[in-house]
């Protein structure tokens, strides 16, 4: 009777032993976990709150800061509105600066430039000292800086600038182009080493004239000032840049600029020294396309030098120009330092107390189980084959009686493999032998198939023969006949140059020099061309006065030359002159023969090389990227003198990329469909080959496409045209395996071969895969 044990899911007997004791610690260890997350959690809160106040501290300071240039260049508008002082003459106006300047601690100067190029600033260094600029027509345009009073009378000339025309400034342009009050671009001061940006507005007359610009500069160091005092935890920073990424001012004190070869140059803030600040900006640039893309003021939490950061970013715009965004960074420990020490010490009471449960729960698994794992282990013994395993229970209670019957079922399933085995060796020897006569057979039929193909491209070939030497003997005739000709020709030209040497005068020699130079047409006249051509140059000979015009132009004419003939007309009027032509005749002839050579040997070149890989024969069985209309070209190579003869051939070839495949056997089947095209038309008709590229079950493939107008393929044997040794052509003419060949060739390529045939066309279509 079978016994039918409860299904259970698979699980180890420990594991499920010791599931009551670890469930409750896991659900304590859960418990701490999720306390740990809130307290995270609200300190995430905290600090985005702090970095919110600092923001909002900053923004309520630089809105302070930036107001007061403007301030600025409005009281000193209305001064010029009210005519207090005027802009033609700018001398007055120094006291007024030196003025203006001392009421503000972080305005580094107050200027105006009028229209003509004068230029007036009240300026205070970070020293304290004042000074009075000058620049205009009445100076030669030379920035001149001088030391000031507090009332604004110059005391001593200390800075001298060459060419400065304040016309000419970025500023200056940008602020009469706004046409209201704007902002500068950030710049550095010539007199000192500080970051400054510049209010401008400009002035106009009652008829809307500019008259000049007025200038209010920024210090951006007493915005770095103002940030450095800032609290922001114990270890945060927060630093102001523009839109494009250049550094304004940051609290760690570094300056924003550099200096290099008594040169001082802006930085970027992923140029800056400061760490923290440089992989900040690096990870806002990950986060974000373009710093242009924060538009709203966005919270992240960033890992800067492998320690975790909250950072906050903020636009600021004042609505006159400035776009800069104000970046807060703290780092998670300025918060976490407290809270870490009370979770080190938890984790570490509530491991010590799990480790001491643990130890407790294996001991009583480990008596409970033992017995039990040593049948687990005897059992998978028994499944890997080793039979001489012996079980060592002493116990007479219900594991004792499981492992007394196991070690019987043991014996008993020993047997029995036994058998198995014997009878499963037999037919291992067997299938053996069959898989190897199995394979002997299939290499059988692979070589008889390779050779088959390579005999049948033989046979081709050997039709070939005649028309192919034909194509060969023709050009290298016309290069025996060319080489002749130039022997002769040279041969000639050295016999009477030295007498004709002598008969010319040294203008004369140049003349001679350039006939012979004169490049030959590869036009090739007609009869009635030439005549023409004779006549006129006989007429304008004859109006010329030179006599013999008719054998004259002949001569011309058989050289090619039959324009501009009036710049020879002092060789023509020599008593020498039909020696002469004939030596320039011959000399030039020299040139064209050695073109006609040339073409000829580029000819049987082509022939060759096209015979070569038409022949080649590759027992690689790789696949080699070729282009289809190269293979395709070599075979009407082989081809040309049967073509040339009776058949108008109509290439219509797209720009297609190569494809993998097996040359060697596409020009077998490029061969068996062009001859069969041939013989259909019976020599005599037109054949159009078709190239493109297009669709076929959603796979792009390349179409060649052979088109004949012969007499078509009747339909009651269109079925068996691609049966192997189906043929309808005399007995010697053809062994009905071509067309069954070239299918299979394009089965290898998984390809496929289709045929339309009516009286007057037949279109054989080979589809061969791109990809």
């Amino acid at each position: 009777m079978a016994l039918k044990l409860p299904t259970v899911r698979r699980s180890s007997l420990p594991i499920i032993l010791t599931l009551p004791l670890v469930i409750p610690l896991s659900a304590l260890a859960l418990v701490g976990y999720l306390s740990f997350r809130s307290g995270q959690q609200s300190i995430n809160v905290l600090a985005d709150q702090l970095m919110g106040e600092v923001s909002r501290r900053v923004q309520d300071n630089l809105r302070e800061y930036v107001s007061v240039p403007h301030q600025i260049n409005t009281n000193k508008a209305t001064a010029h509105q009210l005519g207090y002082i005027k802009t033609d003459d700018l001398t007055d106006w120094e006291k007024f600066l030196i003025q203006q300047v001392r009421i503000y601690p972080y305005i580094n100067f107050t200027s105006i430039g009028n229209e003509q190029g004068s230029y007036r600033t009240g300026e205070k260094l970070s020293s304290g000292e004042l000074r009075i600029n000058q620049s205009g027509a009445e100076n030669d345009f030379k920035f001149q800086s001088y030391v000031a009073t507090p009332e604004g009378d110059r005391v001593t000339l200390a800075t001298t600038v060459p060419q400065f025309d304040v016309r000419k400034e970025p500023s200056y342009q940008a602020a009469v182009k706004a046409g209201k009050p704007s902002w500068s671009e950030p710049y550095l001061s010539f007199l000192e080493p500080t970051l400054l940006i510049s209010a401008l507005e400009p002035i106009y007359n009652q008829q809307r004239q500019v008259q000049g610009v007025l200038f209010t500069a920024l210090r951006l160091d007493h915005i770095g000032r103002f940030l450095n005092d800032l609290k922001i935890g114990k270890t945060g920073q927060t630093f102001i840049i523009q839109r494009n990424g250049l550094l304004l001012a940051t609290s760690t004190g570094e300056m924003p600029f550099v200096e290099k070869a008594g040169k001082r140059d802006l930085i970027y803030v992923q140029e800056s020294q400061n760490k923290v600040t440089k992989q900040t900006s690096a990870a806002l640039g990950t986060q974000f396309s373009t710093l242009q893309a924060i538009e709203q003021p966005t919270s992240l939490q960033l890992t800067i030098d492998n320690q975790p950061y909250f950072v906050k970013v903020e636009p600021f715009n004042d609505g006159k120009g400035l776009d800069w965004l104000i970046v807060v960074a703290v780092p998670e420990n300025d918060f976490m330092a407290q809270v870490n020490e009370q979770r080190q010490a938890t984790i570490g009471l509530s491991i010590g107390a799990g480790m001491m449960a643990l130890l407790i729960s294996a001991w009583i698994v480990r008596w409970l189980t033992r017995p039990i794992l040593s049948l687990n282990q005897a059992a998978r013994n028994l499944a890997r084959g080793e039979w001489q395993t012996q079980l060592q229970v002493d116990r007479q209670d219900e594991v004792g009686d499981l492992a007394r019957s196991f070690q019987s079922m043991t014996e008993q399933l020993q047997a029995s493999f036994q058998k198995l085995a014997e009878a499963n060796q037999t037919l291992e020897k067997r299938v053996e032998q069959r898989t190897y006569e199995l394979q002997e057979t299939v290499q059988h039929l692979k070589t008889t198939q390779e050779e088959l193909i390579q005999s049948e491209k033989m046979a081709a070939l050997g039709q070939l023969v005649a028309g192919v030497a034909h194509e060969v003997n023709t050009p290298l005739g016309v290069i025996r006949a060319a080489s002749g000709n130039s022997r002769q020709a040279l041969e000639m030209s050295l016999q009477n140059l030295p007498q004709m040497w002598k008969i010319l005068t040294s203008d004369q020699q140049i003349l001679f020099f350039e006939l012979v130079n004169q490049p030959m047409s590869e036009t090739v006249l007609t009869s009635r061309e030439k005549r023409h051509q004779m006549r006129q140059l006989t007429r304008q000979l004859e109006a010329a006065g030179i006599s013999e015009a008719r054998q004259v132009a002949d001569t011309l004419v058989d050289m090619e030359l039959s324009q501009d003939v009036q710049d020879f007309f002092p060789l023509l009027r020599h008593p020498q002159r039909h020696q002469i032509l004939q030596v320039a005749y011959n000399l030039g002839r020299l040139g064209s023969h050695q073109k006609t050579i040339q073409s000829s040997v580029d000819r049987a070149s082509k022939i060759v090389f096209a015979l070569k890989n038409y022949a080649r024969y590759d027992q690689s069985g790789e696949r080699v990227v070729m282009s289809i209309v190269d293979s395709l070209e070599t075979v009407l190579t082989l081809y040309g003198h049967a073509l040339k003869h009776g058949i108008q051939l109509n290439r219509q070839y797209e720009s297609i990329p190569p494809i993998a495949c097996y040359p060697d056997e596409l020009h077998q089947v490029w061969t068996n469909l062009i001859h069969n095209a041939i013989q259909a038309m019976n020599n005599q008709g037109e054949m159009t080959i078709a190239i493109s590229q297009t669709q076929r079950d959603n796979k792009g493939h390349v179409c060649v496409e052979i088109i004949d107008n012969g007499c078509g393929i009747p339909p009651e044997i269109m079925p068996n045209i691609f049966t192997p040794f189906f043929t309808t052509k005399p007995m010697g003419e053809g062994t009905g395996l071509g067309l069954d060949i070239s299918k299979k060739i394009i089965d290898k390529h998984q390809g496929t071969i289709d045929v339309t045939s009516v009286p007057g066309r037949t279109s054989f279509q080979v589809w061969l895969p791109i990809d």
